[in-house]
């Protein structure tokens, strides 16, 4: 995977450190709290602080978090 051309590793992260990262840009910029998120992506109220803890999650719910996270932004843009 890559980000603005270069991979994760060039830019000094890991693919683990990138989802955090979009996972934490996604509850900034939405003003979510972390639990709501959680339940709502993926029906766990612990995952955000799971993850933030280190947990790392299957690839299944990256899919869902970021099919999550492009639907709540689509939702947004509409309401804009």
């Amino acid at each position: 995977m890559h980000f603005n051309g270069m991979s994760f590793k060039a830019r000094g992260m890991t693919h683990s450190e990138r989802f955090i990262a979009d996972v934490e840009a996604f509850l900034k910029r939405s003003g979510m709290s972390a639990s709501r998120f959680s339940w709502e992506a993926v029906k766990d109220p612990n995952f955000v602080a799971n993850i933030r803890a280190g947990r790392a999650p299957s690839l299944r719910l990256v899919d869902r978090v970021h099919e999550f996270i492009s639907a709540q932004d689509d939702l947004s843009k509409r309401r804009a």
